[in-house]
């Protein structure tokens, strides 16, 4: 290392210049991580709310617009597991976009004994006319940051995922207490 305050990034061996970290104490860093975590989920209630107030259509809604989209007619467990929702916040969901006619429910060609959602040109014409959602904006964002450090960030959000028991939450798992997923942070 050339100087004292540099580490190499386990991923990528980077050096690294820690100077401005080392007068932060530990309690200091959990603290920051929550802030972070927050502002996270902060930004995404903000864009799910801006979504709904332009476009009359929420973050969750849309997503599974795209999806519904991308995939042609699909079965609600494949979209909710797509969109790492519960089967049952997705009917929810699917109820309120077939109510807008932006979806409608169609019976699988080959299992009629099935039911897939399709979008309607409805629904097509609310996706060209919406932005980006929030994970796209991010993707464009994280193309800009180099490999190595992208890599650290994944790896990083992987082991709090991990670290929080949140692999596979569904809604069944959030005490009922908990209105909001901001709340759970």
């Amino acid at each position: 290392m050339g100087n004292d305050k540099e580490i190499t990034s386990p991923v990528g061996g980077q050096a690294i210049v820690v100077d401005h970290l080392l007068p932060i104490l530990p309690n200091q860093n959990e603290f920051r991580i929550l802030k972070s975590l927050r502002q996270i989920v902060r930004a995404i209630e903000i864009h799910s709310r801006k979504l709904e107030h332009d476009f009359q259509i929420t973050g969750p809604q849309l997503g599974c617009l795209l999806v519904i989209r991308e995939k042609g007619p699909i079965a609600v467990t494949r979209l909710a597991a797509r969109v790492f929702l519960s089967p049952g916040t997705v009917v929810g969901i699917i109820d309120r976009l077939e109510e807008k006619n932006l979806v409608q429910r169609v019976r699988s060609k080959k299992d009629r004994r099935l039911v897939e959602i399709g979008i309607t040109a409805e629904g097509e014409e609310v996706i060209a006319r919406t932005p980006h959602p929030l994970q796209g904006a991010l993707g464009t964002a994280l193309r800009d940051i180099p490999d190595g450090e992208r890599v650290d960030i994944a790896v990083a959000l992987e082991k709090l995922v991990s670290l929080m028991g949140a692999g596979e939450i569904d809604e069944a798992q959030i005490p009922p207490c908990v209105t909001s997923v901001g709340d759970m942070v």
